[in-house]
């Protein structure tokens, strides 16, 4: 995967725009580095274009390589993940719903706290997308993969539906999903795990591992 940085792509579309007739690639994704948290964005040759040209962008604006995390696979999944952005989005709700619309400051604690909640949820649904897409295998696990699948498809619901309101027991069934999704996925590796009330400023529980 070859990776460009935002002043290079900029120039590299000004240079397909001055000269049509060369427009080998395409612009598909931007991302960020996890050690150097620049804005990077990710461009490819598309089929039957000349590797001359190519080559020629390659060493205009020496893009760097990177590897996407699972595609290695390197095997390394956690739930933990899931169930924090799951309670993150619980306390945003929370946060919301005690909000004084009478303050001066409402409007702009309204609207930080929602933006946050969306964000979480997102993420929430993102990082189950990668456990159940990457990690749960029908023919490894079984029965795991079955009650995955469905816990899988209850979260996507659930963090939409927080998305859309600022229920609290909206919320507080999604934190119990992520808890049911990470119990079957230390299920599925022999782990034994227990539940405990959760380390935050919110009144619900997370799955942990057992000492």
């Amino acid at each position: 995967m070859h990776i460009l940085h935002t002043k290079q792509i900029l120039t590299l579309l000004s240079f397909s725009i001055l000269r049509p007739r060369l427009e080998p690639f395409a612009v598909r994704s931007i991302c960020f580095t996890h050690k150097k948290r620049k804005l990077i964005s990710k461009f490819e040759v598309l089929p039957g274009d000349s590797n001359m040209i190519r080559n020629i962008l390659i060493k205009l604006f020496k893009p760097e390589t990177v590897y996407a995390h699972c595609d290695i696979p390197c095997g390394v999944y956690d739930s933990y993940l899931i169930q924090y952005h799951a309670l993150s989005v619980l306390r945003m709700t929370d946060l919301i719903n005690q909000l004084d619309k009478n303050a001066p400051d409402y409007d702009h604690k309204y609207s930080r706290f929602t933006a946050t909640k969306e964000e979480q949820a997102e993420k929430c649904k993102h990082e189950t997308r990668i456990i159940f897409g990457d990690y749960f295998k029908p023919d490894i696990h079984g029965e795991h993969f079955k009650k995955a699948s469905e816990v899988n498809h209850k979260i996507m619901l659930l963090g939409s539906k927080t998305r859309q309101t600022v229920d609290v027991n909206t919320a507080n069934e999604l934190v119990t999903a992520t808890n049911d999704f990470a119990e079957i996925f230390w299920a599925s590796k022999n782990k034994e795990t227990t539940r405990m009330p959760a380390p935050y400023p919110v009144v619900a529980q997370m799955v942990v591992l057992k000492a």
